[in-house]
């Protein structure tokens, strides 16, 4: 796509990085429905490094993206919601969005979901621990699918060990 190319000349890939113009390119074919486009440009206006950081049109260059089933855009869409970036902070909102972005492809947005369910299972209220059996068996299920499958071996070993604590939890 056009944005390929733009994304090269942002990096400097084969010559001096030309930002303005491959900034232009990502947003001219964001503005043709590219969904890949519209998730790189959404992720410069999110970051703010390339360009000025405007985390509202971000999202909508993302929303717009995943009407297209952009797995990358979904994954980011969970990330703004889920740290409240110019929107209300909403875990239930991230966790649709994580879910989406698996389902379109992006194994690694198994982990999230199961850290999701995993602070549902188990918070502490004042001095006391609150545990949710039905949560952390979902986010058991998450972390089996992410120690299986996640490319990151960080991911990886993080699952295993909150595997084995969430079934101590459940045992308790």
């Amino acid at each position: 796509s056009i944005c390929a190319y733009g994304n090269m000349l942002i990096d400097g890939e084969g010559g001096e990085p030309d930002i303005a113009e491959g900034l232009r390119l990502c947003r001219l074919a964001s503005m043709e429905g590219d969904a890949d486009a519209q998730t790189d440009y959404g992720g410069y206006l999110l970051m703010g490094k390339v360009t000025q950081r405007d985390p509202a049109t971000a999202r909508i260059m993302f929303e717009q993206a995943v009407s297209k089933e952009q797995r990358n855009a979904a994954f980011l869409l969970a990330q703004i919601h889920q740290k409240g970036d110019g929107v209300p902070k909403s875990d239930d909102v991230a966790l649709k969005w994580f879910e989406s972005a698996y389902d379109w492809g992006r194994v690694d947005a198994a982990f999230q979901i199961a850290l999701i369910h995993a602070r549902r299972g188990y918070r502490t209220d004042g001095d006391r621990a609150v545990t949710d059996p039905e949560a952390l068996e979902k986010a058991i299920s998450w972390f089996e699918v992410t120690f299986a499958y996640d490319p990151d071996s960080g991911h990886r070993d993080s699952a295993r060990d909150l595997i084995t604590g969430a079934r101590a939890l459940i045992a308790a």
